[in-house]
């Protein structure tokens, strides 16, 4: 097997549909792969739509909502390809992206892992690419979305040449995981995503691995994706909210403490901890002057991110 494409699924049927009929309907026919569904219990009716549209495409159901990594694994440990595409549900190719990535990363063996140009479903370019994250980053991460509501930058992708834009060398920048195809030799070498990230960062880690290894992590824009953004966790629950959100605090000082070390995990703990709690007093306050659900919900999320902050890693 040439290819193993894996697709983790959580609640958005119609995505995944999407998803699937985009890859079947573009992949070069002189490609051998498989498409396998790990789904996270998501009681949509995903399964039945896999049953009825898709009944040769390999679906293993979770009994829970086992997070993004281990369900990734999953599929992972399932798949036979020499190549795994892992694929977010809300993101589709465009054209013969997939073909063009394998012949890329066919081209050299040094590289381990390539991903494609994003784009937004207006024909506007989507960040994916990103420095990566030092401590202080991941500190002030929480000010800076408290006191600045800042928009990602968009640029119409309309009129650009994307097979002259140079393959770029990721040395000091990971990819999002929303579309990256990984050599197998990689996890063998490296092992499987962290299974301690539940949802996000784990693509952050992976990159930040394969950065460090002898293996090259390369950007190659003449392979195009659409992606809607934030399409696969869009709409949450308040219970889901409050768990991604705890979760990847949890997340940013496993990350700090992994990768950069214990004093810096400690310093950095601290200021989280400082931050999160005067955060409650705030939500105190405006729950107090205006005793509103909202507020009510708020101040419930900032106790939680506290009890996360606090956490052992």
């Amino acid at each position: 097997m040439e290819l193993s494409i894996i697709i983790v699924s959580y609640k958005k049927k119609e995505l995944l549909e999407k998803c699937i009929n985009s890859i079947i309907n573009s992949i070069s026919q002189n490609i051998v792969f498989e498409i396998i569904i790990v789904d996270n219990r998501s009681c949509d009716g995903t399964i039945e739509m896999m049953n009825k549209n898709f009944n040769d495409i390999l679906v293993i159901e979770n009994t829970d909502n086992y997070g993004f990594s281990r369900a990734v694994n999953i599929g992972i440990k399932n798949s036979t390809g020499e190549y795994i595409l892992l694929v977010n549900s809300d993101a589709y190719p465009i054209g013969s992206a997939i073909f063009d990535m394998i012949n890329y990363i066919k081209s050299n063996e040094n590289i381990g892992v390539i991903g494609p140009f994003l784009e937004n479903e207006d024909g506007s370019i989507q960040e994916s690419k990103y420095d990566f994250p030092k401590p202080i980053d991941l500190v002030l991460k929480p000010i800076k979305n408290y006191v600045i509501r800042k928009k990602r930058k968009q640029h119409t992708s309309k009129g650009i040449n994307f097979l002259a834009l140079e393959p770029t060398l990721c040395s000091d920048s990971w990819l999002t995981g929303a579309v990256l195809l990984v050599r197998r030799r990689v996890f063998h070498d490296l092992g499987l995503l962290d299974e301690n990230y539940f949802f996000m960062m784990e693509d952050v880690d992976f990159c930040l691995g394969v950065s460090r290894s002898k293996w090259e992590l390369w950007m190659y824009p003449p392979a195009r994706f659409g992606h809607q953004i934030g399409g696969s966790r869009k709409n949450p629950t308040k219970e889901l909210e409050v768990l991604l959100k705890t979760k990847n605090v949890y997340q940013q000082n496993y990350y700090i403490k992994k990768n950069y070390g214990y004093d810096k995990y400690i310093l950095c703990k601290v200021i989280f901890i400082t931050i999160y709690t005067l955060n409650i007093f705030n939500r105190f306050i405006q729950f107090i002057l205006i005793p509103k659900n909202y507020n009510i919900f708020k101040l419930k999320l900032s106790i939680e991110l506290w009890k996360s902050a606090v956490q052992k890693v």
